[in-house]
């Protein structure tokens, strides 16, 4: 019914050409009737139980669907994303090549107005992600490598680059994400207007002024204001939702580029201030959400913030997130603390960055300053802090933010008994894992705070009864302590390194031991994923050092004499098997690279070390079969002793 509003059908009949670089477009007269048609199916589709998935391969539908995104009349861009929304969501289907949707590039230079724009860009999400597909039938990484492996294509990839071919499309994005939220007085002074030619009350200042208090409201918390704010909240969510997926795509350093070019970085002080931290009124919240995780506010600030760790994520991008006044701030620290420029910033630009006075990032290390210990918001800000020092570590940007006490601040609330997210724990083990990596001063202020026996005990308790939160921590921990014993000779604060007692507690063999066999209890290959695969990188990182030590064989004979140990060590060389053929997927590069960056340690040694250990020659100490075997062989000798008594 609605291929044949667009006259499809008629077309198809008469035998005429499609022009595939113009969308369909409904004729005028139609698009009431199309708006009727759209609501009715898109009702139909939230009653029924059936899925519509199938649709996804109408492409003369889907083109007819997004072609009335453009069309502002009786509201039908509305309902016409509803139905995009049902028909893509939830898919355990690759997404649609959108080459295959005809006349795309000229609805984007047709969308007109920022609904049509906000709806748009909400559709076009399914389209240049896999994370529905993904996290939908994928959850854990032996099924995720499965689908990678058989998938000949990746039609993500391929729709990211088709939008980005579009000369302003990414332009567009920036704008509408970056423009202040100006026009609201204007928007009341029209509402009144409007209202006062229909109830014809121009003669009646009264009964004006009765509508114009109810529609401003004191301090600007009025209906339309709220109103407007509500709407922009979610519009500004689905762009920078968009902005995050290219971010973390294929085309990642275009991307980055094109903000830098668009000015983009020094808008985003405004739009976070007047819109991403700025509070609904309370009613509004309760009517739109019971949770707190999931109310406007939240959304939006959450989205935003995974933008900003998109930027700061291993990119020079990230000193975009700092004003002029704090980028001066952070040169002066360089010169005082007689550490070196990064080479990202030998050559910068800062007369490319915000001239207010406080930046993106610093915006935030205020919000997180009051943000409650039961806010997920909270954890979001501790990422994208970790962000900008994910990487190679930089002892420059760390001290900025150690001179900020964020390392103080961030153990007070570890050790602090009240109620915390369940993810606030996990995202303070992160951040600070990178912002005292190979630090000295960050490990004397962390032992600053801990100022009494059972404050470390019960810190303690935290690291090693949270090993899937805070395995991070410990790689830190054992990263630094293993610098420290290599550079004794060259770096002359190396023995007071080891005044701390959290480098003398994980430096121990049969400590580091213990962690390697509870790390190696938590895993399976079914059960890794994105979430618990750090576990095992954190258990072989410390089969490395051992190796480099030569004292691998004595890490797995402690291993192997554990009670459970031929469990250990069953399960230990099940998933360094998995982990092989993981990480040497040949779409891995990003994820081998991190590996390096983050550790120090090249590739190839982890691969070496591996190898080694999954060695089928059993005479090796350094293989785990040895270890097996005679473990296999002490059960053989206790079973015929049996029988002979």
């Amino acid at each position: 019914m609605v291929l044949d509003l667009f006259q499809v059908r008629k077309l198809c009949m008469s035998g005429q050409q499609f022009d595939s670089s113009r969308s369909l477009l409904c004729p005028p007269e139609h698009i009431e009737e199309a708006k009727t048609i759209v609501q009715t199916v898109h009702t139909c589709m939230q009653m029924s139980r059936m899925t519509f998935h199938h649709l996804r391969w109408r492409h003369k539908l889907l083109e007819a669907l997004f072609s009335l995104l453009a069309q502002s009349e009786f509201q039908v861009f509305i309902y016409a994303s509803c139905v995009l929304e049902e028909i893509f969501t939830g898919s355990d289907y690759e997404p649609v090549k959108l080459e295959n949707v005809a006349g795309l590039p000229d609805l984007i230079d047709r969308l007109d107005g920022p609904e049509q724009q906000a709806h748009f860009y909400h559709a076009i999400c399914a389209f240049i992600s896999d994370s529905d597909f993904v996290s939908s039938n994928n959850t854990t990484l032996e099924k995720h490598d499965e689908w990678l492996i058989r998938r000949c294509r990746n039609v993500v990839d391929g729709n990211q680059e088709f939008l980005l071919r579009h000369p302003r499309f990414l332009e567009l994005i920036c704008e509408a994400a970056g423009h202040e939220l100006t026009n609201m007085r204007r928007s009341r002074e029209l509402v009144v207007d409007i209202l006062m030619q229909t109830l014809q009350i121009r003669d009646q200042p009264d009964l004006l002024s009765l509508i114009q208090r109810h529609l401003s409201g004191a301090e600007g918390a009025g209906l339309i204001y709220n109103m407007t704010l509500y709407k922009e909240k979610a519009f500004r969510a689905d762009l920078f939702h968009v902005l995050t997926l290219l971010l973390t795509g294929k085309y990642r350093n275009e991307v980055q580029e094109k903000l830098v070019q668009c000015g983009f970085f020094t808008k985003l002080p405004s739009v976070a201030q007047s819109i991403v931290w700025e509070d609904l009124n309370k009613e509004i919240l309760t009517q739109s959400s019971p949770s707190d995780d999931c109310n406007p506010d939240t959304f939006v600030r959450i989205q935003y913030l995974r933008l900003i760790h998109s930027i700061a994520d291993n990119h020079s991008n990230r000193y975009h997130l700092l004003s002029i006044s704090e980028f001066e701030n952070l040169t002066a620290i360089a010169a005082r603390k007689h550490l070196p420029l990064p080479d990202d910033l030998k050559s910068f630009d800062k007369s490319l960055l915000y001239s207010g006075e406080k930046g993106i990032l610093t915006s935030i290390l205020d919000r997180l300053k009051i943000e409650p210990a039961t806010s997920l918001v909270r954890f979001w800000i501790t990422r994208a802090l970790e962000a900008f020092l994910r990487g190679t570590p930089c002892l420059l940007s760390q001290a900025f933010l150690i001179e900020r006490k964020m390392i103080e601040d961030s153990v007070e609330l570890l050790i602090a008994h009240k109620p915390k997210h369940e993810m606030i724990v996990q995202g303070v083990f992160d951040f600070l894992s990178t912002i005292m990596k190979f630090n000295l001063e960050g490990f004397q202020r962390f032992e600053s705070v801990l100022d009494c026996s059972a404050k470390v005990i019960f810190l303690l308790d935290q690291v090693e009864s949270h090993l899937v939160d805070s395995n991070m921590f410990i790689r830190c921990i054992v990263l630094t302590s293993h610098y420290l014993a290599k550079n004794k000779a060259s770096c002359p604060d190396a023995q007071a390194g080891w005044e701390s007692r959290l480098l003398k507690h994980f430096s121990q063999r049969t400590q580091l031991t213990k962690v390697a066999a509870e790390l190696i209890k938590l895993l399976t290959v079914p059960t890794l994923s994105q979430e618990n695969v750090s576990c095992l990188n954190t258990c072989l990182l410390i089969l490395i050092f051992a190796h480099q030590d030569q004292e691998i064989h004595e890490y797995l004979a402690a291993l192997s004499e554990m009670v459970d140990g031929e469990f250990l060590l069953t399960n230990l060389r099940s998933l360094l098997k998995f982990w092989r053929g993981h990480y040497t997927l040949y779409n891995k590069d990003m994820d081998r690279s991190n590996l390096e960056t983050s550790t120090g340690v090249k590739f190839e040694e982890w691969i070496e070390v591996v190898e080694e250990l999954l060695n089928n020659d059993n005479q090796s100490n350094c293989a785990i079969g040895h270890y097996l075997m005679k473990i296999a062989h002490t059960k053989s000798m206790s079973q015929s002793l049996r029988m002979i008594t």
